[in-house]
Order: structure tokens, then sequence, then C-alpha cells
């Protein structure tokens, strides 16, 4: 038995000024422009304002990287990271949009009498908790910990001086029917209470996890099907 929810994969631009290169999420469009934040210090300062730049368009429902002919109209430097505004002609906000636009994705609930357990340690190694997996689908994880620990966990986070990466974790994990530990890179794309938890949405990141991790084969969809076929065994 499944049930289906929303799982996003983010949308990434990726460009380069002089001999440097840069990498931001998008968050939002606009009907003339796109929202991007997540950069890494001194990435918008060095932005040229309204001179013609490329951006390399992926993720979302991309399948392949787009390249987009736009310029930077606003940059701002916030306590949580840099961000920019970035102008785009009429065709490329369909592509963006389109990118951005939310799929349905099959989560399948993980229901044993012991909760597997998940731990998670950021990429700086000075963040780290462990959680109970409730759902995992083809791209993420769903788990949940207690609101105490939660708590502590994101102002550990909110503590972080570089936006960058800030919410991403390592995570390892063993479903039921798998003989060795599984670990992927992820980011944390939403946090909500549901029955006196606190339930966190992974969104894994599958070329920084094969790049982490090249000795294991499987993928989180691997992952997803052995599960699937140790629950058919178990009926």
């Amino acid at each position: 038995m499944s049930e289906s929810s929303r799982d996003e994969r983010p949308v990434i631009v990726h460009y380069r000024v002089d001999a440097a290169e840069y990498e931001g999420r998008v968050v939002e469009v606009t009907a003339n422009s796109m929202r991007v934040v997540g950069l890494a210090e001194g990435a918008v300062s060095a932005v040229p304002i309204h001179r013609p730049l490329m951006f390399h368009l992926k993720g979302g429902n991309l399948t392949e990287s787009v390249p987009l002919d736009a310029h930077v109209t606003f940059w701002r430097k916030d306590p949580d990271g840099e961000w920019m505004l970035v102008e785009l002609a009429e065709e490329d906000v369909s592509t963006v949009r389109d990118a951005m636009r939310p799929h349905r994705a099959v989560r399948i609930p993980v229901r044993v009498a012991d909760p597997v357990r998940v731990k998670a340690e950021d990429l700086r190694h000075e963040v780290a908790f462990e959680a109970a997996l409730v759902d995992v689908s083809e791209s993420g994880l769903g788990i949940i910990l207690p609101g105490k620990e939660d708590r502590q966990v994101a102002a550990a986070m909110a503590a972080e001086r570089d936006g960058a990466d800030r919410w991403t974790f390592v995570f390892t994990f063993r479903l039921p029917g798998n003989r060795s530990d599984y670990l992927l890179i992820g980011e944390v794309r939403y946090r909500t209470w549901t029955r006196g938890c606190v339930k966190y949405g992974i969104q894994v990141d599958s070329e920084r996890s094969a790049e982490a991790f090249p000795a294991q084969k499987d993928t989180l969809l691997g992952q997803m099907l052995a599960y699937q076929q140790a629950l058919l065994r178990a009926a």
C-alpha cells in the first residue's frame, strides 16, 4: 500500500563570473524574473548589474541543463545568505516555471515494529542527530524527531555563519530487507508538525551522493524496491 505526496527537486542555476563559478537555488519566478538564493559568500558582489550573463538551469523537472541569457537587476546580503533577482526573457520565464512545477511522487510508508533509525550529520561535522524514518520515495525521505530535539537542531543550524548547505546532511539508515547501511546526501526542504513530532522532508542530491559514496552501487529507488519486496514477503 502506498500514498502520494508532493516531492520536488530543487531548481539550480549555475553561472560564471571571470574565472569563478557560482551556484544558487531558484525559489520564486514572477512575470519577468526569478529569485535565486543559497549563494555562497561573495557570489552576488561579483555579479555585474544590468549586464548580460549566461546562466545554466538544471534540476526540477528538467532532464538536461538549459542555458539562460539573462541579467541581474538586484542583489542583497541577508543573515541567511546572499540572494539576487535575475530578469528573464519571456520564453525563459516559461522554461523556469515548467522546471519548478510541482509533481506527484509515490511515497511508501515505513511501518515496522522497530523504528528505522536515521543518523544525520551536517557536512561540517558540527551538528548531528537521530530520527525515525516514516516514508521513502525514489528521490526523498520523510523523517520525524521530537519537538525538543528539533528545536536544538534548528538552533544549531541557525547559528551557522555560511548560508550555503546549511540544511544539508549526510543521512545513514538501513531499510528492512537490506544487509548494509545506506548513505546519502540530502537537504531538509521542509519542517512541519505532525502528531506531536516534527517531520522533515528530505530531498536527496543524487549527484553529490554518488560522488561521495562511489562504492555504493544501489540507488534510493533500488532501496525502495527492495523494501517493497520485503513487505510482500512478510505479508
